[in-house]
């Protein structure tokens, strides 16, 4: 007896809404685990008259031209009794799951529209996917441009800073290595020596002071200019200063430095009179 439509309406809603791991149709076909289905679910299934079995079998699968056997179907014989062969031993087949699918198609009442119907929903639905799919990878390489422009624009502007910060560091280390020059009392004295002596040899003063430690040194050969300027940044915590600074600092240095000076100044008739050295101090009185 052939089921009825409402029968027909829930199988069909079967085929659409199942939620298996397997396809809907897989489902109501009954694939097993080895992706196969028999002649007999395909048919019970496709709700074909049951009289008609032997014919339909002959002309949609052992006459097919497009179905080989061994690779679309096998057959094989069930042991129980089938009351319409008169007891005989039914013959069945091992249908793959492809195959099964496309005999759906190829019958001509509802069960088949359902079948085909639902094939065409899935080729529908693959379509939506597909176009959904090309949009999103087109907004997937709007967003790669838009953070590959933003990169960008952070390299140009990590690449300032650190522009701008090796140019601050620059400035810093030149304000700690050359701190401001100290013009002390001694300082202050010397200076119009060295003029007097730059003037005379008509050199200037980087190189006046150049001679004038080498001398220093040719004279007093334990008198080491350089380990007296690195002693006397490594006591104030600098990493660099004028050498004049350092020789002023080392009391011993300072009197032998001066002394030099001094006698440059005698040799060449450049001596300064010592009244022009002396300073007012808070015990002059005015009268």
């Amino acid at each position: 007896m052939r089921k009825s439509k409402d029968n027909k309406s829930n199988t069909a809603t079967t085929i659409v809404s199942s939620t298996s791991d397997k396809t809907p149709i897989e489902i109501a076909l009954q694939i097993d685990e080895d992706g196969m289905t028999t002649l007999s679910k395909l048919y019970d299934f496709l709700e074909i008259n049951p009289s008609n079995y032997s014919r339909w079998c002959r002309k949609n699968i052992i006459n097919n031209p497009f179905a080989n056997e061994g690779y679309d179907y096998i057959s094989f014989r069930h042991h129980e009794e089938n009351p319409s062969l008169g007891g005989r031993p039914k013959t069945d087949y091992k249908l793959t799951s492809d195959f099964a699918k496309q005999l759906c198609m190829t019958v001509r009442n509802e069960r088949g529209k359902q079948a085909r119907d639902y094939f065409i929903a899935c080729e529908q639905g693959l379509k939506v996917a597909t176009t959904k799919l090309q949009a999103r990878n087109d907004d997937i390489q709007v967003l790669a441009q838009n953070v590959n422009t933003l990169v960008q624009k952070i390299d140009r502007v990590f690449n300032s800073l650190e522009s701008r910060i090796a140019t601050l560091e620059d400035n810093n280390t030149a304000q700690k290595a050359l701190p401001k020059k100290r013009y002390t009392y001694w300082s202050s004295k010397m200076f119009t020596k060295y003029q007097a002596l730059a003037d005379y040899f008509e050199i200037s003063y980087k190189e006046l002071y150049k001679n004038l430690y080498r001398e220093l040194e040719n004279r007093y050969p334990d008198v080491e200019v350089n380990q007296i300027v690195d002693d006397y940044c490594y006591e104030n915590h600098l990493e660099t200063c004028y050498p004049l600074d350092a020789i002023e600092h080392n009391r011993r240095v300072r009197i032998l430095f001066e002394q030099l000076v001094d006698n440059l100044l005698e040799k060449y008739n450049l001596a300064t009179p010592k009244e022009n050295f002396v300073v007012s101090t808070i015990f002059d009185t005015k009268n």
